[in-house]
């Protein structure tokens, strides 16, 4: 189930993966309150837990005393669709009967270096290393670093590096998504 909160209400969905969701037809869901404060929609309501969907009924046992589930907020600006980039979703599993502050995404300290590595990768030193190799060569021959003239010695020292950052900056996005997923249908 999902719960739609707009200002007009707050209306029951349910939806099987990412297809269009369907109202609930015979929902209990009750409006408690719903304000704006600050430019915010706050909504507080009561549901029960079954629906009807698939021209089959359907029921979903929630126990929130004892359970944990993941809780997805987004939002949208006009049609229901599917919610794309625009929302926060729970890491974790939460209990659903505690207050608490802790629905957002994971870190995303592994992303930013997977940035960080790649700009310095790419930019930095790809970049460097192609300039050595386009504009130094006439000027920078004769003295020679392990056998080599220093033009090609800071190319192929550049080349490597961003070879390097590039296959750290791979993994370190590999792992913030959780691995290798690949999918030939999307």
């Amino acid at each position: 189930s999902m719960f739609i909160c707009n200002q007009g209400g707050v209306k029951e969905y349910y939806a099987k993966g990412k297809t269009m969701p369907v109202p609930v037809t015979q929902s209990s869901v009750k409006l408690l309150k719903n304000e704006v404060k600050d430019g915010n929609l706050y909504c507080s309501f009561e549901s029960g837990v079954s629906y009807e969907a698939d021209r089959k009924k359907r029921s979903l046992d929630v126990n929130i005393g004892e359970e944990k589930y993941h809780v997805l907020l987004a939002q949208g600006d006009g049609a229901l669709s599917y919610h794309g980039k625009d929302r926060i979703a729970s890491s974790e599993p939460q209990a659903l009967n505690v207050v608490q502050a802790s629905v957002g995404t994971k870190s995303n300290l592994l992303l930013k270096l997977h940035g960080i590595c790649m700009i310095a990768a790419w930019i930095g030193c790809i970049g460097t290393g192609i300039i050595f190799a386009r504009y130094f060569k006439t000027t920078w021959t004769g003295q020679q670093v392990m056998g080599k003239d220093r033009w090609f010695a800071a190319h192929r020292f550049l080349m490597a590096v961003g070879v390097v950052l590039t296959i750290i900056g791979l993994v370190l996005a590999a792992v913030h998504l959780g691995g290798w997923k690949y999918n030939a249908d999307q």
